[in-house]
């Protein structure tokens, strides 16, 4: 019984340890998609857009 006790013990912290790195790489990865779309944003955001051409005045028919 003693065994089972052990083994048992055993797989559950084998398997929170798996668990504990599968979210530790899971939020590494967001972090880089977050730090990815943070630098994509601020260079949206700072990018100088084209000017407008003036428009041309139209001229009055003289009709």
């Amino acid at each position: 019984m003693a065994n089972d006790l052990r083994q048992r013990i055993e797989s559950e912290l084998s398997l929170a340890l798996e668990c504990a790195l599968a979210t530790e790489e899971a939020l590494a990865e967001a972090a880089g998609l977050l730090s990815e779309a943070e630098s994509l944003v601020s260079r949206m955001s700072s990018d100088r857009r084209p000017r407008r051409r003036p428009k041309r005045k139209r001229r009055k028919d003289s009709s």
